[in-house]
């Protein structure tokens, strides 16, 4: 593939998972398909540059460009052998969506796969990264499918009660912080939204009965329109999500038609299937760099000094929802969790933690701001560029976070708390 930077956005077809990648760097990112003004700015690319060699072509936002090449592109200034034609993979990352499943209370630390299903992804595991995802909310957890047996042997059943049933098995407190106990949903995303809404339309011309200027759609025992929706959800300024509009902020005189709006809307979309299924996304493992001699020996070293630290001091690890930090943390690079999230890692203020999310891994100092819940932690915009999410804003992705100290205990005295990950990790 070659690259050429658009000089608007284009109208184009749904967008997809996929990954962008140049020698050392990789991103996430939606996959859109070519549309008429994509294509046609694409042969005008072409054709002003006197026709560049045959073969493939992706254009690129300006922001995609930056993060992969250190530099933004420059009209008129990218002849070869700069920016334009430069070689880059682009791949489109399979999802797949399975009924939810709800596993024994002995079962209950981690999301594991119904055997039928975990045969057919560990067959792949050598080769492929699965995620978690939540279409609509946007949360996603890595999955490490090595340990995900559920090791039912079969036994799990579908909706018709058949047996080897393919079913993702998630506990509830995973299931709280993917957004699956929310009804409705808090958060959605905004290409989610929109096509909710086109297929509330669509569905009403076909199906619906005329009610005044107010089309509505007829089955599953219940009123939609898209006005429902809009009546519950507001655009986040700045950001590519609807949030739900809180009651108490709505005028007294509409909260009647709010709450009705609001039930119509969670019973449409459990009639959808948006709380009984989760999608899987299948990505490639990207090959890491294997460094010098040095560097790998100093990361052996630390690898085992944190082992010998966890068994002397011990070890808490948890896997947490990521949400804004306080208004000044991007600056400062300050992580911020709950006071009790706090203790349970054992740390205080200005402490160090580990957060992870899939291979990635940055420490932060952490603070307290106790608006969060107990199962979220504030992370800086640079903290989520390092962990190499799909956006710089929340997105809602489920890091583990750790603490982890360089020091070990000494006469009694308490040693200084270690650093934690959005995985939570402490020592």
């Amino acid at each position: 593939m070659f690259i050429s930077a658009p000089r608007a956005a284009s109208a184009a077809a749904p967008a997809r998972e996929g990954c962008i990648e140049t020698p050392g760097r990789a991103q996430r990112a939606g996959v859109n398909g070519e549309g008429k003004n994509t294509a046609a700015e694409l042969e005008e690319f072409i054709r002003n540059r006197g026709g560049y060699p045959a073969g493939e072509y992706v254009i690129l936002t300006n922001r995609l460009i930056q993060l992969l090449f250190g530099r933004e592109w420059i009209e008129g200034k990218e002849e070869l052998p700069g920016l334009a034609c430069a070689p880059v993979v682009v791949y489109q990352n399979n999802s797949d969506r399975y009924e939810i499943g709800i596993p024994k209370a002995d079962k209950v630390d981690r999301i594991s796969l119904s055997s039928e299903l975990f045969r057919e992804k560990f067959a792949l595991s050598s080769k492929y990264d699965y995620l978690v995802f939540n279409r609509f909310t946007d949360s996603r957890i890595f999955l490490d499918v090595e340990k995900s047996d559920y090791q039912d042997f079969g036994r799990v059943k579908d909706k018709a009660g058949n047996p080897n049933a393919k079913k993702v098995m998630m506990p509830r407190y995973y299931r709280l912080m993917m957004g699956y106990l929310d009804k409705p949903f808090k958060t959605v995303r905004a290409e989610e939204y929109r096509t909710i809404l086109q297929d509330i339309s669509r569905d009403a011309s076909d199906n619906a009965v005329q009610d005044g200027t107010q089309e509505t759609l007829q089955g599953e025992k219940q009123n939609i329109s898209a006005d429902d929706f809009r009546r519950c959800y507001e655009k986040m300024p700045g950001q590519a999500y609807y949030q739900l509009i809180e009651e108490d902020s709505v005028p007294e005189e509409d909260r009647k038609a709010y709450s009705a709006s609001k039930l119509r809307v969670t019973k449409y979309l459990e009639s959808i299937g948006a709380y009984s299924s989760v999608d899987l996304i299948r990505e490639p493992k990207r090959a890491k760099p294997k460094g010098s001699f040095f560097s790998r020996r100093r990361g052996f070293r630390k690898k085992l000094w944190l082992k010998i630290l966890g068994k002397a001091i011990g070890y808490s690890e948890y896997i947490l929802k990521t949400s804004w930090a306080g208004e000044t943390d991007d600056k400062n690079s300050v992580a911020r969790l709950n006071s009790n999230m706090m203790s349970l890692l054992g740390v205080s203020e200005n402490d160090k933690i580990l957060i992870r999310f899939g291979d990635s891994t940055i420490t932060l100092r952490v603070l307290p701001k106790d608006d969060l819940t107990d199962y979220e932690i504030g992370i800086p915009s640079s903290g989520r560029l390092a962990l190499k999410s799909r956006s710089s804003v929340p997105s809602w992705q489920w890091p583990r976070c750790s603490r982890c100290s360089p020091y070990l205990p000494l006469r009694g005295k308490e040693s200084p708390q270690p650093s934690r990950s959005a995985s939570l990790r402490s020592l």
